[in-house]
């Protein structure tokens, strides 16, 4: 996981890779637990909701793929 103890360096690492193209909810979610580790919980509430957001869309569509 993020080592939290160096503020700053989680949301760097985040960031780095969402610049390789990386998405999704298991971003969101390191991200909201990056940041409740560090006491932002108003941040790490909206990341966790990012991630929850991220993942209902994801199965929603595999679940309307398997109904056609």
């Amino acid at each position: 996981m993020i080592d939290v103890d160096l503020p700053g360096l989680s949301d760097q690492f985040v960031e780095a890779l969402r610049q390789k193209g990386g998405s999704g909810a298991k971003l969101f979610y390191a991200q909201a637990v990056a940041l409740q580790k560090q006491g932002n919980l108003k941040l790490a509430r909206a990341s966790y909701k990012a991630a929850m957001d991220t993942y209902n869309t994801s199965i929603d569509g595999v679940r309307a793929s398997q109904d056609c």
